[in-house]
């Protein structure tokens, strides 16, 4: 597959990306830039697509990829430097333009099992912190508005916003709890959070402040990362909930198949 890189402004995201799998991209993403200090905070990123080629094609020896050791300097420039961050990893990223890749392998991405540690101990955390993850969908033609308004709640919640990615999704119609009603931007974001009481109020406010930005241009979010949408959130995002609840004790009284998950949204509903 070949990858084709741009930097594009939020506005284009949208048009770019289907008029690329109009042309045969099968996988692709942008990525948004996380610098809150910045005017294109959230504004601008980098597009990323793969699409297939004749696979007579080689892939070269020497083309350009980004070590183990480069992702984890990465990483902590993510959270210390986020302007320098977003530029080298533009820089490289526009360099692979045109390179060429096997496609399972461009899948892949580092693993980096002690990132957490090693970030506490760079940045002398005295309470340790993490990254949670939340992914909102938009209606494709609302994700400029989308975009602007998760941007103010962010800045006014002041959200430490580490990574973020968003791609296309397709409506489904399989599920009882649909997440994607229709086709969809599927925005993702990742939020430092510090592992305290007051680290955890925070970040509710954080996430329930995007889950209302999704909801205000008539999205979802998905249900799973985390357990901090409100009930009328959980509502008007899945309205057939309480009916799943009920489902789901006709089908297992028992209550066999359970978890914290699961627990906490019956205490909310009952």
């Amino acid at each position: 597959m070949i990858r084709r890189v741009a930097e594009v402004q939020a506005e284009d995201v949208i048009p770019v990306l289907e008029e690329r799998m109009r042309e045969g991209a099968a996988y692709g993403d942008f990525q948004y830039m996380t610098d809150e200090s910045s005017k294109d905070f959230m504004a601008r990123g980098i597009i990323s697509t793969y699409s297939p080629i004749d696979s007579q094609e080689s892939i070269s020896q020497d083309q350009l990829g980004l070590t183990l050791e480069d992702w984890m300097r990465l990483y902590v420039l993510a959270h210390t430097d986020k302007a320098r961050a977003y530029d080298e990893y533009a820089a490289h990223y526009l360099q692979t333009d045109g390179q060429i890749y096997w496609s399972d392998d461009h899948q892949f991405s580092p693993y980096l099992p002690e990132a957490g540690e090693m970030l506490a101990s760079r940045l002398g955390l005295e309470t340790f912190a993490s990254l949670m993850i939340s992914e909102l969908y938009v209606p494709r033609s609302r994700f400029p508005d989308f975009m602007l308004e998760a941007r103010q709640a962010l800045l006014d919640t002041e959200a430490n916003v580490v990574y973020g990615t968003v791609r296309l999704i397709e409506s489904e119609d399989e599920t009882f709890l649909r997440w994607a009603r229709e086709d969809y931007a599927c925005v993702i974001f990742n939020l430092l959070v510090e592992h305290s009481a007051e680290g955890i109020e925070r970040a509710k406010r954080q996430f329930r402040a995007l889950i209302d930005c999704a909801l205000d241009q008539d999205g979802c979010y998905y249900l799973t990362y985390h357990r901090w949408a409100r009930k009328d959130q959980v509502e008007k995002a899945y309205p057939q909930f309480s009916e799943f609840l009920e489902l789901k004790d006709k089908y297992d009284p028992g209550r066999i198949f359970t978890s914290e998950w699961h627990r906490h949204y019956v205490e909310m509903f009952a």
